[in-house]
């Protein structure tokens, strides 16, 4: 066997071997960073009426709390701990003026915390397994399934950037096979301190809340 042949199937191996690990990669990248923050686009097919709707906007996380802030279609504000989700949706005509509030007490994992355990920490490794891995050209396809019950998912797929080793796209599909899809890019990593006040929200005062149950929340 020839010297370049020898080489070539050196590399091969060692590219796969790359491939195999660099799901193992981007989630240590996210547990190493005290917080993450990313452009997301988000697309929500609904499967009954064949619609489409897309919103696009920032993702802030951290180990135990995500930030969503969408600019487009319309403002709106999605603060997600490991017990409860606050909404706020803003005015069409007013940026700053707040027209709803929604706040969860979730006592089962809602679709909106798969996000957080996904992105933040070390969930992506400890809370799924991989069902099935699926290379392309410079990415990686992993079918996952999660070791805890999320309500109403059905089906879980992350897509993995292999030269950035970085989450560029998460997929899932709930019991009525609606998907909803998270673009993501221009990922960066904090190893500072958090700032907690963007993980927290307060109404403000004489603002109406309407508290949801798991059930009413879905």
């Amino acid at each position: 066997m020839s010297r370049a042949v020898i080489g070539s199937l050196i590399f091969l191996f060692i590219q796969n071997a790359a491939a195999a690990n660099v799901l193992a990669i981007a989630a240590n990248k996210l547990n190493e960073a005290t917080s993450s923050k990313m452009a997301v686009k988000k697309t929500v097919f609904n499967a009954f009426t064949e619609e489409t709707k897309s919103y696009e906007g920032e993702i802030q996380v951290s180990h135990k709390s995500l930030r969503l802030d969408y600019a487009k279609p319309e403002k709106s504000m999605i603060l997600v701990g490991e017990t409860e989700i606050w909404v706020v949706n803003y005015d069409a005509g007013s940026a700053n003026k707040i027209s709803q509030i929604l706040h969860v007490q979730a006592k089962k994992n809602k679709a909106h915390q798969l996000l957080l355990t996904l992105l933040g920490g070390d969930g992506l490794m400890k809370k799924f397994k991989v069902l099935k891995k699926t290379d392309g050209v410079k990415q990686s396809t992993f079918n996952l399934r999660p070791t805890m019950t999320i309500d109403e998912i059905e089906k879980i797929e992350v897509l993995i950037d292999t030269e950035k080793e970085d989450i560029k796209k998460i997929t899932y599909w709930d019991e009525s096979e609606n998907k909803t899809e998270y673009e993501l890019s221009e990922i960066t990593y904090n190893s500072g301190k958090v700032n907690q006040k963007i993980f927290q929200f307060k109404p403000p005062k004489g603002a109406k809340v309407e508290e949801l149950t798991d059930t009413e929340s879905k």
